[in-house]
């Protein structure tokens, strides 16, 4: 049995209030697809002052997706810790059918973080203090691991901080 499962095992096993559980989900499900991100990106675009930071914050939401989900997922091709370990239950209704490494939602959330950290500190703070909380969230449900998380937080920074330099260049 390795870290990673232990650790999931102690998540799992600890009691935490219903409120908790619907947190968890609730910041899993918006950044599904990366909606929120888009539609938020989208609006920045419209307005003058934040036009150029709407186009980074979509860029690094384009090619993060699909360096994330297309590439690396299937290269890495890692069973997500409810498929492989039987003692974890996934928290979720409709569970994931893709791989597990890196996490998607956090590599999204924490570009989307940086791109607005990079153009506006406070902003950027805000939204890494939401970023982890969906990092949190993916391993609060099952879905995956800490490794996943953390090397989809670090992939998400760099793709963001590369983007910036792309856009501002």
């Amino acid at each position: 049995m390795n870290w990673e499962h232990k650790f999931l095992q102690r998540i799992q096993n600890y009691n935490t209030p219903f409120f908790i559980d619907k947190f968890m989900r609730m910041s899993s499900y918006i950044t599904d697809n990366g909606i929120v991100f888009i539609f938020i990106s989208l609006i920045l675009i419209m307005t003058k002052k934040y036009k150029t930071l709407g186009y980074s914050c979509m860029l690094c939401l384009l090619i993060n997706a699909f360096l994330c989900n297309i590439v690396l997922k299937p290269m890495f091709a890692r069973m997500r810790p409810f498929n492989r370990y039987y003692d974890l239950n996934a928290l979720l209704s409709k569970l994931p059918v893709d791989y597990s490494f890196p996490s998607g939602h956090t590599s999204a959330s924490f570009a989307f973080a940086t791109a607005l950290f990079l153009y506006d500190k406070n902003l950027g703070i805000i939204a890494y203090s939401f970023a982890t909380c969906v990092a949190m969230s993916r391993m609060y449900l099952m879905v995956h691991y800490p490794t996943d998380v953390l090397c989809g937080a670090l992939f998400g920074t760099f793709v963001a901080i590369i983007c910036n330099k792309i856009i501002t260049f």
